[in-house]
């Protein structure tokens, strides 16, 4: 229950004619009263979310070893399952939630691989990217990586040679080991090559 300052009745006034900079308002104050908002206990309101958040724990882990794209569904699709979830309804959720780029790249890599939805290698580009501009070094590594192989936008050996060093500036060992696939297959300008590179 809220506690109100006791005020005297207010006199009808006449706005237009008792308006100046000083004059009194007719509404009363101190009269705040705490919000009758419940508390928000996401355990209780969104089991879903615990299993997004065991797959966010993973998801980076698995990309820092470098390990390829196809044992990280692997990995990602048996811990939905031993969550007793289906892919589906964490791509629904992922879908609905976008309010934090950790849910939009892992969004994006759901559907790079058609985990739970069909695939979607422009729109997975566009949510990595758009992370990626944020300067969030697992988006980086996969803008680089779409470059690199032509997945989602078009094919540019420069454009993942530049992506790939970005991330080798937040010392990244999948910028380094990206790094030395343009160097070793890529036909990467010689001016981006020989540029020097802050270690």
């Amino acid at each position: 229950m809220c506690e109100r300052n006791t005020l005297t009745p207010l006199r009808s006034l006449d706005i237009a004619s008792s308006y100046s900079p000083r004059s009194i308002s007719p509404r009363p104050y101190n009269t705040r009263c705490p919000s009758p908002l419940h508390r928000y206990y996401p355990e209780e309101e969104d089991p879903i979310r615990n299993v997004i958040d065991n797959l966010l724990e993973s998801f980076p882990i698995l990309q820092l070893k470098c390990t390829t794209n196809i044992k990280i569904e692997e990995s990602l699709v048996s811990s939905i399952y031993d969550n007793h979830e289906q892919p589906s309804s964490i791509y629904c959720w992922l879908s609905d939630n976008q309010n934090t780029l950790l849910y939009r790249i892992l969004l994006g890599f759901f559907l790079l691989m058609g985990i739970g939805c069909e695939k979607d290698e422009k729109r997975a580009f566009t949510l990595f990217f758009l992370a990626a501009r944020k300067d969030y070094l697992l988006a980086q590594e996969m803008v680089a990586d779409c470059y690199f192989y032509g997945i989602g936008t078009h094919k540019d050996e420069n454009l993942a040679f530049q992506w790939y060093n970005k991330c080798v500036k937040q010392e990244s060992a999948y910028g380094y080991y990206g790094l030395g696939r343009c160097y070793e297959y890529a036909n990467v300008d010689m001016g981006l090559k020989d540029s020097p590179i802050d270690y």
